[in-house]
């Protein structure tokens, strides 16, 4: 039973007609509880790999109206200030800003790497704890094409690590 609600049965027998004792009967209580501990652990990486998939579906919206309308007129200040300029340094610095300013108003953060739907599908489930075998399962994809994904999104974020491309990962903002 997990949550109150009833997700597997452990069914068990003896070969030979002897009453079952406290020891037997423990032990599988305890198998039962690790069972359970289990499917909740899985419920919870499903919840999450779930949410992962409405926040990548999240981050195609559009910034809201007045936001994208003040980043707009923003714009077209700088570029003013920038035709006024005779300083070439401050002409540059103001088209550094134009160009981040674009960005937020189109919505887009353009992180510097670009990851294929299944390696940050992969990624995404590293983030979450998962073993290779697990995302394998998960994915329906074999261990050895997962280690494949893995290793191309390792390179492409230039780390050495699980832990290392998860970190980057989000801070570049592929990962929630």
């Amino acid at each position: 039973v997990v949550r109150g609600r009833t997700r597997a049965a452990i069914y068990g027998g003896l070969r030979v007609n002897r009453p079952i004792g406290d020891v037997v009967a423990e032990k599988v209580v305890r198998s039962a509880a690790e069972l359970a501990r289990e499917i909740e652990i899985r419920d919870e990486v499903d919840r999450r790999v779930s949410l992962i998939g409405n926040t990548r579906a999240a981050h195609g919206a559009t910034v809201p109206a007045a936001v994208s309308e003040a980043l707009t007129e923003s714009l077209v200040a700088l570029r003013a200030i920038a035709a006024r300029t005779d300083d070439p340094s401050i002409r540059e610095q103001v088209r550094t800003v134009e160009e981040t300013l674009t960005r937020a108003r189109d919505g887009a953060s353009h992180p510097r790497t670009h990851l294929t739907a299944r390696e940050h599908d992969v990624l995404s489930h590293v983030a979450l704890g998962c073993r290779n075998a697990e995302i394998a399962d998960r994915l329906s994809l074999s261990v050895e094409t997962v280690k494949t994904y893995l290793r191309n999104a390792m390179d492409k974020l230039d780390v050495r690590s699980r832990h290392e491309a998860v970190v980057e990962a989000r801070r570049q903002g592929l990962l929630p």
